[in-house]
C-alpha cells in the first residue's frame, strides 16, 4: 500500500501544481465563447474495470446525456470535443486511485503566424484524483459528473443565450 499510496500523492501533487500554477484560470472559459456543439470524446477506461461498474460507453451517455440536459448540443460533426481520459490502478488492499481530466479541444491558430494551425489544441481544462473501494467504482463517475459540471458552468457564463 506504501507504493500505491505515494503514486497517489504524487498524482495529485501535479494536479495541485497545475491548478496553482494559474495555467488553466477563468480566463480560459473566453476560449468557450461560440462554440454552438461539442462532440464527446471518452478514453482511457480500463476494460477490467468493467465487472466494476464502469465502461467507456456508459461515460460516453453519462456526459453526453448531462451536456444535453445543460441544453448544450451533442453532435458528432462538431469541430470542438469535450475529451474525457479516465485511469485507474488497483491495489492489492482493495482500493482503486483513479485520475479523472476533462479537457475542451478545438482548433486554433498560432498568433504569430494565422497560416499555422492546430487541428486540437487544448482550451480549456480540468482534472482530479482519487482513492475510492476497488468493488465499487461509483466515485470515479461521480468525479467525471464533477468535472463536467465545471464545463458546463464555464461554458453556460460564455454563452448565456444557448
Amino acid at each position: 500500500i506504501t507504493v500505491f499510496f505515494s503514486c497517489a500523492m504524487v498524482a495529485l501533487g501535479i494536479v495541485t501544481l497545475l491548478a496553482s500554477t494559474g495555467a488553466w484560470s477563468a480566463a480560459d472559459d473566453e476560449t468557450l465563447k461560440g462554440i454552438t456543439s461539442i462532440k464527446v470524446f471518452v478514453e482511457g477506461v480500463d476494460p477490467a474495470d468493467r465487472p466494476r461498474g464502469l465502461t467507456r460507453a456508459q461515460l460516453q451517455t453519462d456526459v453526453e446525456s448531462r451536456l444535453r440536459k445543460a441544453g448544450i448540443a451533442v453532435s458528432a460533426d462538431a469541430t470542438e470535443y469535450l475529451y474525457v481520459n479516465v485511469n485507474t490502478l488497483q491495489s492489492r488492499q482493495r482500493l482503486t486511485s483513479f485520475s479523472v481530466v476533462v479537457m475542451v479541444r478545438q482548433p486554433a491558430y498560432l498568433i504569430r503566424n494565422a497560416s499555422i494551425t492546430a487541428p486540437a489544441a487544448i482550451t480549456w481544462w480540468k482534472g482530479t484524483d482519487g482513492i475510492t473501494v476497488a468493488n465499487n467504482l461509483r466515485g470515479v463517475r461521480d468525479a467525471v459528473s464533477d468535472l463536467v459540471d465545471q464545463f458546463i458552468g464555464a461554458y453556460r457564463k460564455q454563452n448565456p443565450t444557448r
